[in-house]
C-alpha cells in the first residue's frame, strides 16, 4: 500500500479478520515500492488502461519470479512512476463503461494470474507423468 493505511478499527468491519491473514506493507512514496521490488526480484504487473497496456486476455503472465499485481487508487489511477517500471495490462469491456472500481480490477487481475498459474502447473505435471 502506498500511502496511509485506515486503523484497525475501521478495517475490521469492512473485511472481518481478512488482515490478519495477509502482511500490508506501507509505503510513502511509489519510488520505495519500487525500491523494495528491485530489491526482491518481483516482477510488476499494473492494471491501467493506456497505450501501453496490453488486454488482460490475452496478457501472458510471467512466473520467473514472484509477481505483484498493482492497482491503482481510483480517481488518479496508477503512479506514472510505477507504470513505467512494469508490464501494463488493461480489462476489455464491451460497451462504454472504461473503469472498474479498484476491488472488481484486482479480483479479475487476480483471478487470471491464478488461472494462468493453475494451467501451467497441470501442463507441467502432465509433461512430467509422460
Amino acid at each position: 500500500m502506498i500511502g496511509d493505511c485506515p486503523p484497525r478499527s475501521i478495517l475490521n468491519p469492512l473485511s472481518g479478520s481478512l488482515y490478519d491473514y495477509i502482511e500490508i506493507k506501507k509505503y510513502s512514496r511509489p519510488c520505495e515500492f519500487l525500491d523494495y521490488v528491485k530489491a526482491e526480484g518481483l516482477r510488476v504487473v499494473s492494471a491501467e488502461i493506456s497505450q501501453d497496456s496490453t488486454p488482460l486476455d490475452v496478457f501472458t503472465f510471467d512466473y520467473s519470479s514472484r509477481l505483484v499485481l498493482v492497482v491503482g487508487q481510483e480517481y488518479s489511477g496508477v503512479p506514472i512512476e510505477i507504470l513505467r517500471n512494469s508490464e501494463q495490462v488493461y480489462i476489455p469491456m464491451p460497451g462504454p463503461g472504461f473503469c472498474l472500481n479498484t476491488s472488481q480490477a484486482a479480483n479479475i487481475m487476480l483471478y487470471e494470474a491464478v488461472k494462468q498459474y493453475e494451467t501451467k502447473v497441470k501442463e507441467k505435471n502432465q509433461t512430467a507423468s509422460r
